[in-house]
């Protein structure tokens, strides 16, 4: 939960607008993951698409640069205390 509020701390800090994805089925390795050992900080960032499991998937281009921009201003301020908490 620690490093979600940090993702969504830095988005709006960054004006990057964001969305939390809650569903009901599938998931990422980050599900497996943030459970090994004594928990392991790990989240997923995600682009909205269609057809994605397809040959070719659609998302919008602004939905792609603002993830791209998280991602950069995440890499940018993370350190290990937001994560050794």
């Amino acid at each position: 939960p620690r490093l979600v509020s940090f993702l969504a701390n830095v988005a709006t800090t960054n004006e990057i607008p964001y969305q939390f994805r809650r569903t009901a089925g599938g998931g990422t390795d980050a599900g497996a993951i943030h459970l090994s050992r004594s928990g392991v900080p790990a989240a997923g960032i995600s682009v909205a698409c269609r057809y994605i499991h397809a040959p070719a998937s659609i998302c919008s281009k602004s939905d792609l640069e603002n993830t791209s921009l998280l991602v950069q201003h995440t890499l940018q301020a993370i350190n290990p205390d937001i994560l050794n908490r």
